[in-house]
């Protein structure tokens, strides 16, 4: 190689070495972009399953204690950990029926008292889960109002024992009869409109 040759070639190792640091550069930038979209995505994720989680505790635990009070309505809220996750619970009667096919079913003795219990729970990063649980509990007729169009039952409930102007009387009135447990009916997680 002449040395006029040389000369001429002499700054082209130097722009092929910038474009390959440029193009390098531009790699790991959009590698770390990605990188933390995904740890984001990752985080996001779990914080909605802390949420459903959370959701989901709050049920259990409304089930687990559907008559504590002597209202028909009742709403409670729990904080899990740290208070970065809380549950919302409402637990409201629906209705009284004659115990669907099943256990007590021909107990002409027996009601379904049914209830709902919804439970929004919250996350981290604003995640929010809302679910709802329909289940009954099946209580002595005698301890809730007459369901029959005939009349006041005579073997029912004293005179003030329970309300028999609502279609659920207060859970008071068959806190003092044997304990029973919910039979679950229908489950849905609801979309989040706020």
């Amino acid at each position: 190689m002449n040395g006029a040759a040389w000369k001429r070639q002499r700054g082209a190792a130097l722009v092929v070495g910038l474009v390959l640091m440029l193009i390098l550069t531009i790699l790991g930038v959009s590698g770390m972009n990605t990188a933390t979209l995904e740890l984001t995505m990752a985080a996001n994720a779990q914080a909605g399953q802390l949420a459903f989680q959370a959701a989901e505790s709050g049920i259990e635990m409304a089930l687990a204690h559907p008559v504590t009070t002597n209202v028909a309505d009742s709403r409670a809220t729990h904080s899990f950990a740290d208070g970065s996750v809380r549950v919302d619970t409402e637990l409201r009667c629906v209705d009284i029926t004659r115990v669907p096919a099943g256990e007590h079913s021909e107990d002409p003795n027996a009601r379904a008292l049914h209830f709902e219990v919804t439970a929004v729970g919250r996350g981290p990063r604003n995640a929010v889960s809302r679910l709802t649980q329909g289940f009954y509990v099946v209580v002595p007729a005698t301890a809730l109002p007459d369901l029959d169009a005939d009349g006041p039952d005579p073997d029912g409930p004293a005179a003030g024992e329970c309300l028999v102007d609502t279609a659920c009387p207060g859970l008071g009135c068959i806190a003092n009869h044997e304990a029973w447990l919910p039979a679950r009916t229908y489950w849905r997680q609801d979309e989040i409109d706020d």
